[in-house]
């Protein structure tokens, strides 16, 4: 199994600007209906992808615990449905004194796909994740999911002005909890 990492330098990337849209910091509690809504939206595509976690069990990525902090954002459409236009969960693990900050999930619904939904959420989060000290947020996913090694590699060029890297690896993980 090829796993694509990516390392996104928090100083290159810069804000998407997304009209039509509004993004809100996400309360596992408060927002566990909208996120249920959002994974169901997203099951089964693309075609081949692994099966994201339940609803359920997406709600309960949204909970931080001992040795991982996790901050999420809802992107919002101004015309709501009811169903959010993407997810992104930031996690940061190993500790308060160096941790290391990953992206643990993305998830844009697939109406809301190719409007630059998932990068505004990933800037969200490296700002985020920049303005507690990180230097350096880890992606990774699997090579046979090839629209997300193409988001990835955008991402990577998006924060061009520094380095980032997307290396093919064996299955060595970068992310936080890897």
């Amino acid at each position: 199994m090829k796993i694509f990492t990516v390392d996104l330098p928090v100083a290159g990337f810069q804000a998407f600007a997304c009209p039509g849209l509004s993004i809100v910091r996400a309360d596992a509690v408060r927002d566990a209906g909208a996120v249920q809504r959002l994974v169901a939206a997203c099951a089964g595509e693309p075609a081949g992808m692994a099966p994201l976690p339940t609803p359920a069990g997406m709600t309960a990525e949204l909970q931080s615990r001992s040795g991982r902090e996790v901050a999420a954002w809802l992107a919002w459409p101004q015309v709501s449905s009811g169903v959010p236009a993407g997810l992104v969960v930031l996690v940061a693990a190993g500790g308060a004194n160096l941790p290391r900050w990953s992206i643990g999930w993305l998830l844009v619904n697939p109406a809301w796909r190719r409007q630059h939904v998932g990068m505004a959420l990933v800037a969200t989060a490296l700002q985020f994740a920049g303005e507690r000290g990180a230097s350096v947020v880890y992606a990774e996913t699997l090579g046979r999911w090839p629209a997300a090694v193409a988001f990835w590699g955008a991402a990577r060029l998006a924060a061009e002005r520094h380095v980032a890297k997307l290396l093919g690896s064996g299955e060595s993980r970068k992310t936080a909890e890897g």
